[in-house]
């Protein structure tokens, strides 16, 4: 393969060049090492675009179309040079990471999608660093596109690829002990931001509330909220709501109190948690921008936090002045952990308070056929624990999970809408359903809504509770244990759970494929570029010269490259450096001019045939250009200070 400067010295070379404007290291780079510049650049950029929350969306597809768009601009950008586009593509990567990248996207990916971007933009840069390199071999010098005045930039090379080692080296000790180095540093309570609340922004469970319309259709992004050390998950109430008038719930007690300073919680008279239970230590950090209403593990028994606290009758927590991002505070719950069924069902050994009878399991505001289901789907159950897994396996059998179910119409009762017409709800119909069927059915129950997490992060070991992870239950009262959660939605089948559409199987099978290939790309560059470097040391060392100096020289140059660097040093010599738009023949005329010997124009001359000519030029030929050069060279050495310099070439 026989490259081609791109000012083009042979005017029909020239004229093809500029017609196709294809930067010069595209034509001489091999195939093969090109095509795996896109594809690290690709998995690059979409892995960086996997990484960007996609506010609810398959986050796959945002993967595929950053691949997509970077292998577009490495493929299709031919008058850009391959290495400037890719080092715009990862840098274009890394600021999206920076502005609004969040970790762990899902339960045990984040840190292995990081590595793998860092392993992608590593082999990208590499890679495309050896444009050059191809470039020399074969004898093309390029102006203007591959390097600076003609020069070789093996130096700065060099430097770059060290930065670019050193970089991701940094990034990687940064993924994977930055995060837990932090959290080191970041106990205590602290405030945050200044609390930004936008209507609609955020979910409803983060802001303290008198009211919960089911009327409404919850929004749910991969908004981070909270982020909590833990060493127990459980479900983290923000609020109860005891009151349901067939459309919104609402508190029966609304009355609030100041917490004392020292952040104990005074438990209620209802919440029966013994000093035996296990004790539960939340450290949480607040990423959303607004937060009043405290998630926290029931039941809390102490809650230190910056601000003043205010709690609620059922034990929530809210605060006098809200928490912004960065805000953090610390909870001390208590909860006991062996509620198994055979002691729950013993607890209808003993009698209801009336006051709790009143309020909780008093006959609910529904319609009758609801009224009427729910004595029909406990009718074969003893105790109340065998009622709420009745109604919870009616609900499994007979309605679906979906955020799209359609509302409610506004007169109509919710619950009963849900449970004979539509039949669709989110965990909030669902959960009110079967709160309102176990009232219905004599059963003490409430509404609880907070945050469910789903996974820890593999890198810091802390939940990221996302907006997503929002969630509603209920709470059955058992005598002698207390309040205890249910949780009716995880049974309830996804509305539409039909087999897995081509193009879903292609997000995510893309996805992992995309990943693949940069970590394979990563590690093969890596060994590639070991393996050269060690047997560079070796060659090195086995050709020392005599006096003990190591040779300079890495490799055979060809003889065009080497006369115009001579070339190029003799203008330097002469304060008369090479212009970028200068072909070889062009800047030799014009150096014979300034120095006076116009020789070095056929010297010039006889690069370009040897470049270009179908016959290269002969010893005789090159003999007499190398002396051409040696005459010029040491005329320059009398009439400058200084060494004279002989003409070699640079890598």
């Amino acid at each position: 393969m026989t490259g081609a400067d791109p000012t083009g010295a042979d005017p029909t070379v020239g004229a093809r060049r500029a017609s196709s404007k294809v930067a010069a290291d595209r034509v001489a780079l091999p195939v093969g090492v090109l095509v795996g510049v896109i594809v690290a650049t690709a998995a690059s950029v979409g892995i960086a675009a996997r990484l960007v929350p996609a506010d609810g969306r398959d986050p796959s597809w945002a993967m595929l179309g950053g691949a997509v768009s970077g292998a577009l601009a490495v493929g299709a950008l031919r008058s850009v040079s391959v290495r400037s586009t890719t080092r715009w593509m990862v840098i274009i990567g890394a600021l999206l990471l920076l502005r609004f990248g969040s970790l762990a996207i899902d339960d045990a990916s984040g840190a292995l999608l990081m590595l793998g971007w860092i392993a992608a933009s590593a082999t990208a840069l590499v890679l495309a660093a050896r444009s050059e390199r191809w470039m020399w071999r074969q004898g093309t010098v390029v102006s203007g596109a591959g390097s600076r005045g003609g020069r070789s930039s093996g130096g700065g090379g060099r430097l770059v690829r060290i930065v670019v080692v050193v970089v991701c080296l940094v990034a990687a000790a940064g993924v994977g002990l930055g995060p837990a180095v932090a959290q080191g540093f970041s106990n205590g309570p602290s405030l945050g931001d200044r609390p930004s609340f936008e209507r609609g922004s955020i979910g409803s469970a983060v802001a303290a509330t008198e009211r919960l319309d089911m009327r409404t259709r919850p929004r749910l992004s991969d908004a981070v909220v909270l982020s909590v050390a833990t060493a127990l998950p459980s479900f983290w109430r923000s609020q109860t709501f005891d009151e349901w008038d067939g459309q919104q719930w609402t508190r029966s007690v609304r009355d609030l109190t100041v917490v004392p300073a020292s952040g104990t919680i005074t438990p209620p008279d209802d919440d029966l948690v013994s000093a035996a239970a296990t004790s539960i230590t939340q450290e949480v950090t607040v990423e959303a921008p607004y937060l009043s209403a405290l998630p926290t593990a029931p039941s809390a028994v102490r809650v230190d936090a910056p601000t003043t606290l205010l709690q609620w009758e059922d034990g929530s927590v809210a605060t006098n002045q809200a928490l912004g991002k960065g805000a953090r505070y610390r909870v001390e719950s208590r909860q006991r952990r062996d509620l198994a069924p055979d002691l729950l069902r013993a607890a209808d050994a003993a009698d209801i308070p009336a006051d709790l009878t009143a309020r909780y399991a008093s006959d609910p505001v529904t319609t009758e056929r609801v009224r009427r289901l729910a004595l029909e789907i406990t009718a074969g159950a003893s105790t109340a624990y065998d009622k709420a897994r009745a109604i919870e396996s009616w609900l499994d059998a007979n309605t679906r999970y979906s955020l799209d179910a359609p509302l409610a119409p506004s007169d109509a009762d919710v619950v009963d809408d849900f449970l004979f017409v539509s039949k669709l709800g989110w965990c909030e119909q669902i959960a009110s359903s079967f709160t309102v069927l176990l009232r219905a059915s004599g059963v003490p129950a409430r509404l609880a809504v907070g945050y469910v997490p789903e996974g820890r992060d593999p890198v810091t070991q802390r939940f990221l509770v996302r907006e997503r992870d929002a969630h509603a239950w209920t709470e059955v009262w058992f005598a002698g244990v207390g309040w205890v959660p249910f949780d009716p939605t995880a049974g309830v089948t996804l509305a539409g759970d039909t087999p897995e559409s081509f193009g879903s199987q292609l997000s995510r099978y893309g996805s992992w494929v995309l990943l693949g290939l940069a970590l394979v790309l990563g590690l093969w560059s890596a060994l590639v570029d070991g393996a050269t470097a060690l047997v560079r040391a070796i060659v090195r060392l086995g050709r020392a010269r005599p006096s003990g100096r190591r040779s300079r020289r890495r490799g055979p140059v060809s003889w065009p490259a080497e006369t115009e660097l001579a070339l190029e040093r003799l203008g330097r010599r002469w304060g008369r450096d090479r212009g970028p738009a200068e072909t070889t023949t062009s800047y030799a005329r014009a150096l014979g001019v300034h120095v006076g010997d116009d020789r070095l124009g056929a010297v010039g001359e006889l690069v370009d045939r040897a470049r270009f000519a179908a016959q290269p030029p002969g010893d005789s030929e090159r003999a007499a250009a190398a002396a051409v050069l040696e005459t010029v060279d040491a005329s320059a050495a009398t009439s400058s200070p200084g060494e004279p310099v002989r003409p070699t070439a640079r890598r």
